[in-house]
Order: C-alpha cells, then sequence, then structure tokens
C-alpha cells in the first residue's frame, strides 16, 4: 500500500500473493498479514461445511509464510480457526 499524496489514505494497493484458493462458505477468514524479516505471514481458517460433503480448498487450516515475489511456504496445517498469529 501506499499513500502518494500523504494524506494518510493509501492511494495504490499491490497484490503480492493470491495463491490460496477461497470459496463461498463465509468462514473462511483469513488472519494476521504479519510482516517480520522480510516476508509476510497469515494464517487461514478452514470452512465450516457441517453438512457438506465437499472437501477443503488447498491451504485452508494453515500459516503461509509470503515472500516479497509472492512465493510461498508452508509452515504448518491442522488449524481450525487461527484466530490471529503472533
Amino acid at each position: 500500500m501506499t499513500d502518494v499524496d500523504g494524506d494518510g489514505v493509501m492511494d495504490e494497493y499491490k497484490v503480492i500473493c493470491d495463491a490460496w484458493g477461497a470459496s463461498d462458505d463465509f468462514h473462511e477468514f483469513a488472519f494476521g498479514l504479519v510482516y517480520k524479516d522480510d516476508h509476510f505471514y497469515i494464517t487461514l481458517s478452514m470452512a465450516m461445511r457441517l453438512l457438506s460433503t465437499d472437501r477443503q480448498l488447498p491451504d485452508r487450516g494453515r500459516t503461509l509464510k509470503i515472500s516479497k515475489d509472492g512465493s510461498i511456504e508452508r509452515l504448518d496445517y491442522g488449524l481450525r480457526t487461527p484466530n490471529g498469529i503472533g
């Protein structure tokens, strides 16, 4: 994000990575977006499809480490609803 004119409002937005899936399930939250040691970190919750046989999308329930070039490293898995990252 860049505040081009210095008014405190972001004027430009750049997508660095959108490598994970999303469905129409409103429980598929993304938490965090922490920036540390030249990388972004994000956690992705699982969908709550109680009466569905649909499979989870890839990378749901994981923590992802995202480089500035958009490449990702999968750090863990099995997180049902990771409400943040520290």
